[in-house]
């Protein structure tokens, strides 16, 4: 019996080729993109899976007030912390500490920028990663460094690199040579830890000239616990309050609120939008899975009514076949068994193309992201079950209404030729409706971020952001040469010195009031760096680098301060600071820092910097002439300082960069799923109009022989598909409005919306090129020749 299903379903896919071909291909594509979608959530479902025997083990996390947000969670811990648990509370173990820094690393005339992780000799007794060559007990001395698998071909390329030598460039100045001891196995992209190089946290101590013991340190890891069978965590988190009064007494612009142990393996805490800073990996967040896999899903939802409304314009072609299927003796459930078994044969042939093509359409889709997620990193057994989970999926909903249906015709009323394929059906008309809603929603939403990248690009931040290229500089000889290198530039309209950036660097400061400590933010910032930036002033004045009583008792703070504490007349006012009096000499507009969800307006001050304390030099261009600017300050660095690559930026992508990347790559994302749910609905409006026509053929020969035109006839089969289109645009403008402005609500905080001239306009080019479609064929039935079409019938 399977076998004669196999056989009927080979030939009436080989004969239906060019409809199974589209089909085929646009289910593939659907299905890739699936597949591509579960990947993210599997990034989170098996995120950390690499590591074994992780049940005792926990992270320190500290929660903190912070300005404007509330409790902010951090999976952070004092650079002392660990060590001193393990002398002081039984029940734990050992500890041991990570944290990752940015270094430039060179190997003879080769020089990198790479993610450098600083770990405790213990680390690997706590996270035993996979060795392609070495011994883990080369970690026991601080001068010798493990490489990742990827770092080591860019080095070395084919020749062994243990035993070669790299020099290690430190953000302070001083360099440390390390012997490789040993390459890394590839890790998992969906692990905690994740990184180029791994040595000693020793260096990070002698290169920076910290004691391990000072509480002072701001560089924070995150700190791990091994505890003893069956201790309780609890019990450890309450005798973590005591360690509270000694780091705020330390560090008082970084006042914790309480610690936490938190399970290595509970993933519930590692999204981003819960955990704010870590020097781990994170999960991906769990709104974007969200969205994306109902992104999928309608993709899926498209393709497979596309094939469904295809298997119902091609019953009519075989309704003799059924007939004498149960003439036979078939019985009504095999013959639906056979179109199921059909309609899984072409979901089997979409599934393997969908495969084939599987590895580009993720590639693409993560390089957006620049994450190299490869599908061998996650579990093989959940992959199997995914894949049939989804090829079960899709034959139940492409093939489910078709079979229903042609199991119900009886073989005399077939032989009596009385079958008549009715016109399409409610059924095949609201799928094809849908598919053309949602076709609308990911049309809608590409046109929506190509204009929310424009919005972004000239939004008003409340500086000058456009031609400012900022230069890190590490030590003060190395800004002198920068500086001197520049002047006289005939394309450079300015330059400054500054601590703290816009929308970058900033700290964490008190106000001393009656009622106690309040959190504000400051930015120390060079007498010339605010009127470079073009920072509005609403009352008084910048501050004035001949007036040496600006850099010990002036402040300017911004709008949102006068508001949070109902300043009036603010200018001569006492500014009571942790770290001393100020009096306010201006008022700076509020200014835009970051344009992503979550971003609240916070109490701000701008605190003077003499020249010779800033170390980042700030450039400003002339509007045409950025890329030369830019290109010529990376020569001079160069040429300065030849071992370290060109530290510097455009203002705008630090301000930018994020909520413009993002997008650009959900335009890119959007533009792609247009084109495909567009295709299949085309096919599925084609073959609903197919369909139509072909029943009926008799009706319109008998209207021409009686005098109808061809006009006539064009538009009254033409109506029905008028109504379909409607309702879709109706409905998927609706759905669009709803989800995407939610969307673009649930990434930014500042964005464009969907307006009613979108949806007008992607509503008419859905409408148009759907019902151009369907004119086609119908114009083609009207125009033939009536005496052809009765002779046939």
């Amino acid at each position: 019996m399977w076998s004669n299903y196999l056989k009927v379903a080979v030939r009436n896919t080989w004969k239906n080729r060019i409809y199974v071909a589209i089909n085929v291909i646009g289910l593939g594509v659907a299905m890739a993109f699936c597949l591509t979608i579960y990947l993210l959530y599997a990034f989170n479902a098996e995120f950390d899976n690499y590591y074994k025997d992780t049940d005792n083990i926990y992270r320190i996390h500290e929660l903190k007030q912070n300005t404007g947000r509330g409790l902010s969670r951090y999976d952070l811990a004092p650079m002392p912390l660990g060590p001193r648990l393990v002398q002081e509370i039984a029940g734990i173990e050992d500890q041991t500490r990570y944290f990752q820094w940015g270094e430039n690393i060179t190997y003879e005339d080769k020089i990198f920028y790479q993610s450098v992780g600083y770990a405790d000799e213990s680390f690997f007794d706590f996270f035993p990663i996979g060795l392609q060559s070495g011994s883990y007990s080369s970690f026991r001395n601080k001068s010798r460094v493990f490489i990742a698998e990827g770092m080591a071909k860019k080095y070395f390329g084919s020749s062994d690199p243990v035993g070669k030598t790299l020099t290690i460039h430190h953000s302070a100045g001083l360099s440390t040579e390390l012997t490789v001891a040993g390459v890394f196995e590839r890790i998992p992209f969906n692990s905690s830890f994740y990184f180029d190089v791994l040595i000693r946290i020793d260096n990070f101590f002698s290169s920076q000239q910290i004691k391990p013991d000072d509480w002072t340190i701001w560089q924070q890891p995150t700190t791990f616990l091994k505890l003893a069978d069956n201790h309780n965590p609890e019990a450890i988190t309450e005798r973590l309050a005591g360690y509270i009064p000694e780091q705020n007494l330390a560090r008082p612009e970084w006042k914790v609120s309480s610690f936490e142990l938190v399970r290595f393996n509970d993933s519930s805490l590692l999204d981003p939008n819960i955990t704010e800073g870590t020097n781990a990996m994170l999960h991906v967040a769990h709104n974007a899975v969200v969205i994306f896999a109902f992104l999928a899903l309608l993709v899926l939802l498209i393709a497979c009514f596309n094939l469904a409304n295809t298997s119902m314009a091609l019953i009519g072609n075989r309704v003799k076949e059924i007939g004498v299927r149960k003439v036979m003796g078939g019985a009504s459930m095999q013959v639906f068994a056979q179109f199921m078994f059909e309609m899984s044969f072409t979901a089997l042939l979409a599934l393997l193309f969908g495969l084939a093509i599987y590895q580009w359409i993720s590639s693409e889709f993560f390089a957006l992201w620049n994450a190299p997620m490869e599908i061998l990193d996650f579990s093989i057994f959940n992959l199997v079950i995914s894949f049939a989970g989804l090829f079960i999926l899709t034959t139940i909903i492409a093939g489910l209404y078709p079979a229903l249906y042609s199991k119900r015709f009886q073989p005399v009323v077939i032989f009596r030729n009385q079958v008549r394929i009715r016109n399409a059906g409610i059924t095949s008309k609201l799928m094809n409706a849908m598919q053309f809603s949602f076709s609308l929603v990911v049309l809608v939403g590409g046109i929506v971020f190509y204009r929310n990248a424009n919005f972004l690009k000239s939004l008003n931040l409340g500086y000058r952001h456009e031609n400012i290229i900022n230069i890190y500089t590490n030590d003060r000889t190395e800004y002198t040469l920068m500086r001197d290198k520049i002047n006289n530039h005939p394309h450079i309209a300015g330059h400054t010195a500054t601590n703290d950036i816009l929308a970058g660097e900033y700290e964490d400061t008190f106000l001393v009031l009656d009622t106690g400590n309040v959190e504000i933010r400051s930015r120390r910032v060079g007498d010339g760096y605010l009127d470079l930036m073009n920072v509005q002033l609403v009352a008084g004045r910048l501050f004035d680098r001949n007036l040496e009583s600006d850099y010990g008792e002036s402040v300017i703070v911004n709008q949102t301060y006068i508001e949070r504490f109902g300043i009036k007349d603010p200018l001569g006012k006492l500014v009571n600071l942790s770290s001393g009096k100020r009096y306010i000499v201006g008022v700076a507009s509020d200014v835009i820092n970051n344009v992503h969800r979550g971003s609240v307006s916070i109490p701000e001050i701008y605190l003077p910097a003499r020249e010779d304390e800033s170390h980042i030099l700030v450039v400003m261009t002339a509007d045409n002439n950025r890329k030369e600017v830019f290109d010529f300050l990376a020569e001079a660095w160069k040429e300065i300082i030849p071992y370290r690559p060109f530290p510097g930026f455009f203002q705008e992508n630090m301000a930018l960069g994020g909520a413009l990347n993002t997008a650009n790559n959900m335009k890119k994302i959007f533009f792609y799923l247009a084109v495909l749910s567009g295709l299949l609905s085309l096919t599925g409006i084609f073959a609903l109009s197919s369909l139509a026509v072909e029943s009926r053929k008799k009706e319109i020969g008998i209207r021409k022989v009686m005098g109808a035109t061809v006009r006539s006839i064009f538009m009254r089969l033409n109506r029905e598909f008028m109504l379909v289109m409607s309702v879709s645009v109706l409905s998927g403008s609706m759905l669009a409005y709803f989800l995407i402005n939610m969307l673009l609500t649930q990434i930014y905080k500042y964005h464009t919306s969907v307006g009613i001239t979108t949806l007008v306009i992607s509503g008419v080019t859905i409408a148009f090129v759907g019902l151009l479609t369907t004119s086609a064929t119908i114009f083609k039935a009207a125009t033939a020749n009536p005496a052809g079409i009765l002779r046939t019938e």
